[in-house]
């Protein structure tokens, strides 16, 4: 009786040990990645655990980012919104999703003649999102959207620009959305105030750069613990494989900055989110090796590396 009553005991004590552990587990944000037939969005680690947790399952879709910038996250009100791409052509949907509750709170279907991306968070309550099209009927034009999760994903059509989308961002602290695109003449800049009007444009160049730019989507982030914007570039290492680096976007030089933060030759930049004095880059080879950065953003250096366990293509 006595041993029996130990055995108990110890299972007990190995069960609620493994369930404390569980969860006081700390998890740092919210992260995007395919699990097979489906998206996957739920909490994701980079300073502890190298993997993620689904939360919420989007069936028979997939997230196919490819530095169009297809999610965005509100760190005010909590509300993810993202685009799924369903299978065999099927168009797309604009989710939003509750990370608080880890519910749906909106959908919106739209066809395979659209291609919508550049998604920015406002950062209020008012959960507005910018972003923008393309459609396949007019070539080499971008549309300016305002979508609403809080009002089944509103759309609000604002205009348009000439080019070929590259990138953009929302900063907090002058309330502007930055987008970058090309165009036969090189690589700009558009600012637009809180109404989505256009107030300024410049041309970019890139500086400090060891290899070649090759100006392709550059997934723009905004570090709201220095004031600026980051930039993943891609770059040619040599004929037949391309390095990634982080650049700093200097709008008094108009330049964007390559800075000392590379990565391996053989991997490609997926995501980087910012965390204090940290920012952690998910990437991925081609032999489907998945592994995470950690860059020192006071000095501009690399920190650390390690796998990474989750396919994350992105994270806030």
């Amino acid at each position: 009786m006595k041993l029996i009553l130990i055995l108990v005991i110890l299972i007990l004590t190995c069960y609620t040990s493994q369930t404390l552990s569980q969860n006081t587990v700390s998890w740092n944000g919210i992260g995007i990645w395919n699990t097979r037939e489906r998206i996957s969005v739920g909490v994701v680690g980079w300073s502890g655990n190298p993997k993620g947790v689904e939360k919420v399952g989007i069936p028979n879709a997939f997230y196919d980012d490819k530095g169009f910038q297809q999610s965005t996250f509100n760190n005010v009100t909590k509300v993810l919104t993202l685009i799924a791409q369903k299978f065999e052509n099927g168009g797309s949907t604009i989710y939003s999703i509750d990370c608080t509750q880890w519910k749906v709170i909106s959908t919106t279907p739209y066809s395979n003649q659209y291609s919508i991306g550049g998604l920015a968070s406002d950062q209020t309550v008012n959960n507005n999102v910018y972003a923008i099209y393309t459609t396949s009927s007019v070539a080499n034009t971008i549309y300016r959207i305002i979508l609403n999760p809080s009002n089944n994903n509103n759309i609000l059509s604002l205009g348009n620009s000439n080019g070929q989308y590259c990138g953009s961002v929302y900063t907090t602290s002058n309330q502007m959305y930055y987008l970058a695109f090309t165009n036969t003449t090189g690589l700009y800049l558009l600012g637009f105030n809180n109404a989505f009007n256009p107030i300024d444009e410049r041309k970019i160049s890139f500086a400090n750069n060891l290899f070649p730019v090759q100006v392709l989507p550059l997934n723009l982030v905004y570090d709201s613990y220095s004031d600026s914007i980051i930039a993943n570039v891609q770059m040619a290492y040599s004929d037949d494989s391309a390095t990634y680096g982080l650049g700093y976007l200097d709008l008094t030089t108009d330049n964007i900055v390559i800075s000392n933060m590379y990565g391996y030759s053989s991997e490609y930049f997926s995501t980087t989110v910012i965390d204090s004095n940290y920012g952690y880059t998910f990437a991925f080879d081609d032999g489907g090796y998945y592994a995470l950065y950690q860059w020192n953003l006071f000095t501009g250096t690399f920190a650390s590396y390690k796998d990474y366990n989750t396919p994350v293509l992105a994270a806030f």
